[in-house]
């Protein structure tokens, strides 16, 4: 969602600088960035909590607006696992303008699995359906590890839930929990964010005058007393009980190398002799087929010991046989089974391996290319051990479809989807937002967009270029990567969680973070 114009390393500072000890992903229809957050957390000595500000409706098979919201909090790993499941549901099969809970995916949690909340005022206790119909059952279910959510902003809506939630907290004997719904770090932070949900024409009504940023302990408690719905005591409960989060383990993602395998059954020694058996099969077919003899025979044959000898020297870190036999099998099932096409050009440095040609990977040859291709721009022992990093083999392909049903076919219906890629904010389009903000007329703007250079620093313009600073760089758009596409032998809704992005569903997982976290993905 384009609605704030925070980045996550502002909340890291902000919780240094507080002495707080946790960051969460928890955002708005997904478990946000999980990647991104866990590498932030590291770099500020903080642990990295999972969560979610879902939505949910009774039915959402149903076209059904309202989409309530929900906080989950997974308590482990595991249940991490599981709310991964029940959010890429939610993108999958229950999405009508958001990613929609299924009530009884949730019912089907055991209660020690999660923490939730009622949220804010567009949560759980919105109205009397969203209490009657999700609410009551949710809170006969999970008892203490729900918690009625109470926010301090003093506008009559907040006021009204929070003393809805008073009364059902007594009924139930539930527990008070103090939440913020922050958008940003400080009070005067509220402009920026304004000016950008104008430039982007959205508004959220009543929520637009709630303060929504990251105060210390002692304001958020002056708010509640000042907007007068709980007692001393009540506020002292809500803040506290902010304390369980204590008790979640903090998100495991390690940087292993996750390289899944066709070939669970042989050793991983055993899978370079076979790598080796297939090239060497497949180079005996060439060499017949393409006539190749005397000197040219002995260039090739060395070209494939010294490139299966960095297979073979980095096989045990890397498992690079298995990479081989998965792209080999991959290839060839999308092409003579799918009907998928490569095409005769290359791109990157799959080109630059002949036995990347041999099993099929590219139509490449490099010692027939009257050009100087070196082998070790794709792989080399000494890059792949230092970095332990993964090769990368980037297909050009006529379509991507065949490509990606073999991949499923070789890793499981849900071992194979695209990447996300996210927009941000470059100079001309943080000038259009900021001048669409102050309300000047398209026709004016829009050409001065175009030549920002040479409007810069005139005086009318100025104040807006610079005004747009401070916007270069935000979120405001999210699309399926054009080529990237992470594998895993394991379910990848289960394990990382899929989202929807237009009509797609991708892994929230970037390209960049695919490498820092050593996950396996094919262009």
């Amino acid at each position: 969602m384009p609605d704030s114009n925070a980045k996550i390393e502002d909340y890291a500072k902000r919780a240094v600088e507080l002495g707080h000890t946790t960051l969460f992903t928890t955002n708005h229809g997904t478990m946000g960035d999980i990647p991104e957050a866990k590498t932030v957390s590291a770099n500020y000595g903080l642990r990295c909590i999972a969560g979610i500000e879902g939505y949910i409706v009774p039915d959402p098979y149903q076209k059904d607006k309202r989409n309530y919201h929900i906080v989950i909090i997974p308590r482990t790993n595991e249940a991490r696992r599981k709310v991964n499941l029940i959010t890429s549901r939610a993108s999958i099969e229950g999405f009508y303008y958001r990613p929609r809970i299924f009530p009884e995916d949730l019912l089907a949690l055991d209660k020690n699995d999660v923490y939730l909340t009622t949220a804010c005022v567009a949560g759980l206790l919105a109205d009397k359906d969203s209490v009657d119909l999700l609410f009551r059952p949710l809170a006969e279910h999970f008892g203490q590890s729900m918690f009625i959510e109470v926010q301090n902003h003093p506008q009559q809506i907040q006021v009204e839930t929070n003393m809805r939630g008073l009364y059902l907290a007594r009924e139930y004997n539930l527990g008070l929990i103090a939440a913020n719904d922050s958008h940003y770090i400080y009070p005067e932070d509220m402009h920026e964010r304004t000016e950008l949900l104008k430039g982007k024409r959205i508004s959220y009504d009543d929520e637009d005058a709630f303060v929504l940023d990251y105060p210390d302990y002692d304001t958020m408690f002056d708010r509640f007393r000042r907007q007068g719905v709980l007692a001393d005591w009540q506020i002292e409960q809500a803040l506290d009980n902010t304390l369980i989060f204590d008790q979640v383990e903090e998100v495991y993602l390690d940087k292993e190398i996750k390289m899944p395998t066709i070939y669970p059954e042989l050793t991983p020694p055993e899978r370079v002799k076979l790598l080796r058996k297939i090239v060497d099969e497949n180079f005996e077919k060439t060499v017949v087929k393409e006539g190749i003899s005397g000197d040219d025979l002995k260039r090739y044959q060395d070209g494939i010991d010294y490139e299966m000898k960095i297979v073979e020297d980095t096989n045990d870190v890397i498992h690079t046989a298995d990479y081989f036999l998965f792209n080999t099998k991959n290839v060839d099932l999308a092409v003579n089974k799918y009907g998928g096409v490569l095409t005769r050009t290359g791109r990157g440095s799959c080109g630059s391996f002949y036995i990347n040609k041999l099993l099929g990977m590219t139509q490449l040859d490099r010692f027939k290319i009257n050009l100087p291709i070196f082998p070790d721009r794709f792989a080399s022992t000494a890059r792949l051990l230092e970095n332990r990093a993964l090769p990368d083999i980037d297909y050009n392909v006529k379509e991507q479809e065949p490509f990606v049903k073999a991949s499923r076919e070789l890793l499981g219906e849900h071992g194979c989807y695209p990447m996300i890629a996210y927009g941000t904010m470059k100079d001309s389009e943080a000038f259009r937002n900021v001048c669409r903000s102050h309300g000047l007329a398209h026709e004016e703007y829009n050409e001065v967009a175009k030549n920002l250079e040479l409007y810069a620093n005139t005086e009318k313009w100025k104040p807006y270029y610079e005004e747009a600073q401070k916007y270069l760089g935000t979120i405001v758009s999210a699309s399926v990567h054009p080529c990237a596409h992470l594998l895993s032998d394991k379910d990848i809704c289960e394990e990382y969680g899929v989202v929807r992005v237009g009509d797609a569903i991708c892994v929230m997982v970037t390209s960049s973070e695919a490498d820092e976290y050593k996950m396996l993905k094919n262009d």
